[in-house]
């Protein structure tokens, strides 16, 4: 539908976080994708990689879910956060 796309999942639980992985894998328009376990391994891999989708458990013990963005939007420089209606 929108092409090859790459997704990165964030989740605490490796059952989870696998399981996730294993339907990516059947996806033909899922170019790549990537786990981290938690926030701060996540922003790591945003920093190092671009993604498309970010698939977020929700509650991360770490941070909320807008902490990630402005975190990201931080780190890369951007100054306000788009917020999805």
């Amino acid at each position: 539908m929108w092409g090859d796309m790459r997704v990165l999942i964030v989740d605490k639980e490796p059952v989870a976080r696998s399981t996730l992985a294993e339907v990516l894998a059947t996806r033909s328009d899922i170019e790549a994708f990537d786990s981290a376990d938690n926030v701060t391994e996540a922003l790591d891999k945003l920093q190092e990689e671009e993604y498309d989708i970010l698939l977020l458990d929700s509650p991360m013990p770490e941070m909320s879910e807008i902490d990630l963005k402005t975190r990201r939007h931080e780190r890369e420089g951007f100054s306000k956060i788009e917020r999805n209606r």
